[in-house]
């Protein structure tokens, strides 16, 4: 039976005793409802395991199907993978040949999975984007000395476009304190470096702007909801900015970090 056959007969039982049950309490319909919501919710969670996606994969996915189960394997929680599931994400960065074999070291970071990253061959890490996505994975998974090469590096990169743009999402995957304290520091250093995301408008904005929404979801209250399009929701862009900053010093080093997201 089909899990949309067996949903619709529910449904078709329940409305079916309370059509018979003329007399049936409100606190008792409530109590129906609150059990088929528990039964649906927790027959899903059964149904989505990451195991199910990672086994769908198998030996030889295609580009499209590697790179959809990837990013669908973001959106659980560290929690939800088990045993197995490590097991078999493991094999599948060990596996030279998978398509968007950098989108699996990094999910594999996120788990913490540092010895199966340890154990990936250097030599098959062929690609500039295998080596950063890889090293990135290491750092996230807490290598303390991809977290010390990766400091050095970034440092020389100049506070301006390239930096908010390509390299701060990447460094917020990471979840590094000292990365962090860095992120922070330039986030409170005003710099009109940045072009405005509006290409017909002419002059410099603070780029301070877009480092405050690349650390607005994985900083605890911060002072913003994000919207769906990854900006701020506020109607003042300027005010909100010296709302962080002051929100951030007054911090001082006690700001914590959100880590149990991708």
């Amino acid at each position: 039976m089909s899990r949309q056959v067996e949903i619709s007969q529910i449904f078709e039982k329940f409305w079916l005793s309370m059509r018979l049950a003329s007399d049936i309490s409100v606190w008792k319909m409530k109590k129906l409802f609150l059990c088929l919501a528990i039964y649906l919710c927790s027959s899903a969670v059964v149904m989505a395991q990451p195991s199910a996606l990672l086994g769908e994969l198998g030996a030889e996915p295609d580009d499209i199907t590697a790179l959809r189960t990837a990013r669908a394997l973001r959106e659980y929680t560290r929690e939800d993978f088990g045993d197995r599931d490590r097991e078999l994400l493991a094999d599948i960065i060990a596996n030279e040949e998978i398509p968007h074999r950098d989108e699996y070291f990094l999910l594999a970071g996120y788990l913490g999975m540092n010895e199966a990253l340890s154990n990936v061959s250097l030599e098959s890490l062929t690609t500039s984007k295998l080596l950063r996505s890889h090293g990135l994975a290491m750092v996230r998974a807490g290598d303390p000395n991809k977290a010390n090469q990766l400091l050095m590096d970034i440092r020389e990169v100049e506070y301006g476009d390239a930096f908010v743009y390509d390299l701060a999402p990447l460094l917020v995957y990471t979840r590094d304190r000292a990365v962090f304290d860095l992120l922070i520091e330039r986030l409170l250093t005003s710099n009109l470096n940045c072009d405005p995301p509006n290409p017909h408008v002419n002059g410099k904005i603070d780029c301070g702007y877009r480092l405050m929404e690349a650390l607005a979801p994985v900083l605890v209250d911060f002072p913003f909801e994000v919207g769906i399009s990854g900006d701020l929701e506020t109607d003042d862009y300027p005010a909100a900015l010296v709302e962080v900053r002051n929100w951030l010093r007054a911090l001082g080093d006690a700001y914590n970090i959100i880590e149990d997201t991708f």
